[in-house]
């Protein structure tokens, strides 16, 4: 009596199980339906290697800084942010910062840091770029 039992309830299972698997095909295929959200900035540098000349004139001595939408499946939006709010941090005195364009006037041994703040769709967003003076 107890295998047919044992036999329905296997059958069920498997049923189950192919159902599962179809939904999980189903919904991995269209990204699982769910919507993509912007969770940080991802700042670019030029030139892309953050050095600044400090011995320079303009351009030499500056690093330019740019602002991409990261969103929450690690893409990054195509089209620079528009509305940045870029600062340095306090001890990276050596560096004036105009805009997104940071300038070095003295060469310092350590990198500084630039931090790019913007709102977009009622998300903050952060991010951060480093920059070297020599």
């Amino acid at each position: 009596m107890l295998r047919p039992f044992l036999w329905r309830q296997s059958i069920f299972s498997r049923r189950k199980t192919a159902l599962l698997a179809i939904a999980a095909l189903l919904l991995g295929g269209c990204g699982g339906g769910g919507r993509l959200v912007p969770v940080s900035l991802h700042v670019k540098a030029f030139p892309s290697d953050g050095v600044a000349y400090t011995g320079q004139a303009p351009p030499w001595n500056q690093v330019s800084f740019t602002a991409y939408i990261r969103y929450s499946d690690s893409s990054l939006g195509t089209d620079p942010v528009i509305g940045v709010q870029w600062t340095t941090d306090p001890q990276d005195y050596w560096v004036i910062l105009n805009g997104n364009v940071a300038s070095c006037f003295q060469a310092s041994p350590s990198r500084a840091l630039i931090h790019g703040t913007v709102q977009v769709n009622g998300f903050t967003l952060d991010g951060l770029g480093t920059m070297w003076c020599t």
